[in-house]
This record gives C-alpha cells, sequence and structure tokens, in this order.
C-alpha cells in the first residue's frame, strides 16, 4: 500500500510527482517534480517510490562503478519530463557512457522509476557484492591493515597488505586469510579519496577530478601563454674555458595557432625581468633575430597574456606595463596545472630537441645513465640562442599540430588574414624603447651633479643637466643590460641614459642578435633548418675540443716525463670516435 495524502512523491506513468489532492473518487491532483506542470491522474497509475536495495550502500559500491552511475544519473535526469527518445539521443547516450541502446532504455527505466544514483548500479552477478564469507574478525583485520598502511602517503603495495593481513590474521589465531579477501577489500577503497589519501591532493585532482575550464582563444594574438622552465644542458662560456651550468628558458605561446611568438634565454633565475624581456620579443618584430630575418613573422600586442601564480609573474612593473598597453594579465587557478596545457607541452616539446644536443642533461638521472654531460658540453648562451632560433622557425613552426591540425606558421599566417584582413597587421607599439621600459622593473632615484646612482653604477645623459637636484624620479633598468638606464621627463619623453662610471661601465657589450606551394615550402624551410642547427653544432664541438686540447697540451709540455701523454694529446682531436662529422659528409 502506498500513501495518498498530500506531499506524498510516488510515481504516475514513470514520471515523479507530488500529490497535491484528491480530484475524485478515482482520481488525485498531482504535480510533475521535474516540470511543476499538474495533472489529474487515476489513482490505479499512482505507484509507491522503489525502497532503496542494498545496492544504495556506498561501502558496497565500487567507486569505479559509483562513478559511472552518476555521470549517467545526470544526463537522465535531464530527460525525465520526455515520455519518449529519439533514436538519435538513445545513440549519443549509448556512445557517451559505452553501453549499448538496450542498457539505456533498461536504466533509463529504473530511473524513471527511482531516480536517484543507487537505482543504476548495475548486478554484476554471481555472490552479492558485499557478501562475506570469511568471519567477522578476519574483516576487521583486512580493513585495518587497509587503513593504517595502504591509504597514507607510504603508499605501500596491495602485496605488503595481503603479507600484514595474514600475518596478523595468524598472531590472532584466525588461520590464514585468503589473498582474494584482501585485494577484494582493496579493490573497493581505489578512487578518489583513495589517492587523496596516498599520493596528496593535487595529484588526486588531477587524475579524478573533471577538466571544466577552456581557453577562448580563437585567432592569433587572443591569447599568449607564458612559462618558465630549466633547459635540458649545459652550457659553456664564451672563451670555452668552464660550464657555466643550465640556462632558464621563458616561452610564450600563442594559444590560437600554438605558434612561438617569442623566448627569453638566461642564466639567471626566473625574475619578473625574464618575463618582461619575453613579452618584448614577443610583441615586437624580429627582424633583427640572426640570419632567421623574415622567417618569424610572429608579432603584436596580445589581448590577454596567461601567466601562473608565481611571484615573478606579479610584479608591479608587469602589471602596469599590461594596463598601459589595454593588455589582460590573467593568473591561472590555483592548482589547476592543466590551464596552462599548451605552454608546458611546448616546454615539453622544446626539451627534447634540446636532448639531441650535446651537453645534454635529458630530463631525469635515469635517462641520462653514465652520459658525461659537463664533458660534452659544447655551446654557448648565445650560440644556444641562435640554435633555438632555428628550430622554432624551421622545425616547430613547419610541422603539423596535432591539436590544430596543420603547422603553426601555417595557422599563424591564416589567423592573421581573417582577423585584420588580407593586407592587416597585428597592431605593434609606435616606440620599441618605449613599450619594453614600461615592463621593466624601476627604482626611485635623485638626480646629482655627478649623475644617476643606481647598483653600483652612474647613468647620464645630457638632457639630465635641467633636472640636476630637483627632486627624485623613476628609473627603469634591465638587470640583463647593465650598460643602460631611461627616465621619463614630464613631456613624456623618455631618456635613455647609458653608464659613465661603476660596475656597468665596464660591462662587455652583449653581442646583437625567417599559398598553394605551401607544402614545398615549409620542407624546404626544414631542410634549411637542420643544415643550418648542424652547422651550429659541429662548429661548437670543434672549438671547444680545440680549446680544451690547448689547454691539455699547456700542461704536457710542463711535464717532460710523460711522452706518451703528449703524444695522446696531440691525436685526440684526430683519434676520438665522437668527433662531429661536418654536414657535407654525412649528407
Amino acid at each position: 500500500m502506498h500513501s495518498l495524502a498530500p506531499g506524498t512523491i510516488c510515481v504516475a506513468r514513470g514520471q515523479v510527482v507530488e500529490i497535491d489532492g484528491p480530484e475524485n473518487l478515482v482520481s488525485v491532483r498531482v504535480r510533475n517534480v521535474a516540470t511543476g506542470e499538474t495533472s489529474v491522474e487515476r489513482i490505479s497509475d499512482i505507484s509507491s517510490i522503489p525502497k532503496p536495495s542494498s545496492k544504495t550502500n556506498a561501502d558496497l559500491v565500487p567507486e569505479k562503478e559509483w562513478t559511472r552511475c552518476v555521470a549517467l544519473a545526470k544526463d537522465l535526469s535531464r530527460l525525465l519530463d520526455q515520455p519518449r527518445l529519439s533514436k538519435e539521443e538513445m545513440t549519443k547516450l549509448s556512445e557517451k557512457h559505452g553501453i549499448s541502446i538496450r542498457s539505456i532504455q533498461r536504466s533509463r527505466a529504473c530511473f524513471n522509476q527511482d531516480p536517484r544514483v543507487s537505482s543504476l548500479v548495475r548486478d554484476t552477478g554471481g555472490r552479492p557484492e558485499g557478501f562475506v564469507q570469511i568471519s567477522e574478525r578476519a574483516d576487521k583485520i583486512i580493513k585495518h591493515c587497509i587503513r593504517k598502511y595502504y591509504l597514507n602517503r607510504q603508499k605501500a603495495s596491495k602485496q605488503h597488505i595481503v603479507e600484514r593481513a595474514q600475518s596478523l590474521g595468524r598472531r590472532l589465531g584466525l588461520g590464514n586469510i585468503s589473498r582474494d579477501a584482501v585485494l577484494l577489500r582493496v579493490r573497493r577503497e581505489e578512487g578518489y579519496e583513495a589517492d587523496r589519501k596516498r599520493l596528496g591532493g593535487k595529484a588526486a585532482r588531477q587524475k579524478w577530478k573533471p577538466r571544466t575550464g577552456s581557453h577562448n582563444a580563437q585567432l592569433p594574438l587572443d591569447m599568449v601563454q607564458i612559462d618558465h622552465t630549466p633547459a635540458d644542458i649545459l652550457v659553456v662560456s664564451d672563451d670555452r674555458s668552464q660550464v657555466l651550468g643550465r640556462p632558464w628558458v621563458t616561452l610564450a605561446i600563442d594559444v590560437a595557432s600554438r605558434s612561438v611568438v617569442g623566448f627569453e634565454l638566461s642564466m639567471s633565475d626566473p625574475s619578473s625581468v625574464s618575463v618582461s624581456l619575453c613579452i618584448a620579443h614577443s610583441v615586437l618584430p624580429k627582424d633583427g633575430e640572426s640570419s632567421a630575418t623574415g622567417l618569424w613573422p610572429m608579432c603584436g600586442i596580445p589581448e590577454v597574456i596567461h601567466v601562473d601564480n608565481g611571484k615573478d609573474f606579479r610584479a608591479i612593473a608587469l602589471k602596469r606595463g599590461c594596463e598601459q598597453f589595454n593588455i589582460e594579465l590573467r593568473w591561472r587557478p590555483v592548482k589547476t596545472p592543466h590551464y596552462g596545457a599548451h605552454i608546458e607541452r611546448l616546454n615539453g616539446t622544446l626539451m627534447k630537441m634540446l636532448h639531441l644536443l650535446p651537453g645534454t642533461v635529458f630530463s631525469n638521472t635515469k635517462e641520462r645513465g653514465d652520459y658525461p654531460s659537463e664533458k660534452k658540453a659544447a655551446l654557448t648562451l648565445n650560440e644556444l640562442r641562435e640554435w633555438i632560433t632555428y628550430k622554432i622557425c624551421y622545425h616547430y613552426h613547419t610541422k603539423t599540430h596535432k591539436g590544430i591540425g596543420c603547422p603553426p606558421l601555417i595557422a599563424w599566417e591564416r589567423g592573421i588574414a581573417e582577423k585584420y584582413g588580407p593586407s592587416g597587421f597585428p597592431p605593434l607599439p609606435a616606440d620599441r624603447d618605449d613599450f619594453q621600459v614600461h615592463f621593466l622593473p624601476f627604482a626611485i632615484r635623485p638626480i646629482s651633479r655627478t649623475g644617476i646612482h643606481l647598483n653600483a653604477s652612474v647613468y647620464w645623459n645630457d638632457d639630465l643637466a635641467e633636472l640636476v637636484n630637483r627632486g627624485s624620479r623613476i628609473v627603469h633598468y634591465n638587470p640583463r643590460e647593465p650598460r643602460l638606464a631611461w627616465l621619463r621627463l614630464d613631456d613624456g619623453q623618455l631618456v635613455r641614459c647609458s653608464a659613465v662610471s661603476g660596475r656597468a661601465a665596464t660591462t662587455t657589450p652583449a653581442p646583437p642578435r625567417l599559398s598553394a606551394d605551401e607544402i614545398k615550402r615549409l620542407n624546404e624551410m626544414i631542410d634549411k633548418g637542420f643544415e643550418a642547427s648542424d652547422k651550429i653544432v659541429d662548429k661548437a664541438v670543434r672549438e671547444t675540443r680545440a680549446a680544451r686540447n690547448g689547454n691539455k697540451g699547456a700542461e704536457v709540455a710542463h711535464d717532460q716525463h710523460k711522452p706518451e701523454e703528449s703524444q695522446c694529446s696531440s691525436s685526440q682531436a684526430d683519434c676520438s670516435p665522437s668527433r662531429a662529422l661536418p654536414y657535407e659528409e654525412w649528407t
């Protein structure tokens, strides 16, 4: 018997309804719970909500099956008010959840009768889920071992839990606990909560939580992502006398076209300066990129710059610079690394390229093995910068990207033409220096008769004469180029000041720093890129070997008692089995 009192939840013709009151002796007024519509139903068509089955006990339903049922229930709940489903809707649900159309029909019938997740739990057949053959004490021992040794950050193996439970059972006089009984109860614990306890919250969220965040970047310069990564290679000093270590790479990728719009390479740790220089390199035309002139067309002011939550991305100069040029600086949500997936994949791609160079440290010590990275290191920082430029222009930009189905170079060219017209051009800053200075760090300094004192150096420009002893000014500086500082006059004019004394005045100046026939054009660029980049590596290896052998020769000449070492040293460059062949020989 079921109650027909007002407010009672029942089922009428497959729909969940709430009884409003009697209509007559054989009918009642009901309200559809899903739609709110009222109707009159015969009492004979009213049935009670099915009672909960044993499967509603969360302890008895495996996590994987429960997750499946939750997803299916969400879809079925939106269809409760539809008396019939089309074949197309059935097919869509079948493909989405990986079950047959007949199973969808059965699941929907059960859900209409009992609109709860538990009604969708499948019967696995055989012994009922949760049926316990072992004693209650043995069951408690197994659960105790799982809680104490399995669900923690020590991450004990399943075999260890089996041995623990069996040992404890024997010591308590319960005999031998079966391996299957232990593994069955371990499997029931698997899921988000178990991984949270074993792996930590971050790893568990990455494994189990849905990634619903997305980026709205349809055309080039809609959004640019920036991030740092240590390069998997050791570089040497300009005179090749010592190994400097691993440089840092700051990369910028255009999300829509997957193009590399800029990068910064430095031996300094990541900072707001790295970000600023990378932004400047991304926005400004790259006509001066060594011999790659004309091959790197990516430039322009982006609408959004997307970065992580590091302190180097929250500097005042960076925020003010973006605001000045109407760029939205957007930080990814905390603990959501998948929001930066595009730049993370680009970092991985570049590191795989670097693993082919002499002096690579690979991605981990296991992969590195006994490879002598320090001994093989040959490229200077400037050579590595030029090598990366060639690889970006000739290789990465010309290869089809799986995410967009075409090469980034072609995606950029087509996207720019669509966004700004066939003859259009991305927005660029009117003054290169002015743009870059807005993103550089600054300090407040007075202007004295001797000049601007900053970072153990003194800077001067004749335009500062009328500002002497007239208060302090904001002075921008670039730690990577200490010979210069910038100051803005009251009329907005930017004054470039040079170091006249102190530490920066003795700094050596930094050396200055590539449509029907698209397939043929890209292949030619790839070939030229391999030739040019390989020549860089070959030259670096030869010069580094010559420099090191020269030092060894000097030591041998000093010690006249080891003629055999002198002979070995003089012939080492010719006898070395690892001698790199010139490009012309292996082609």
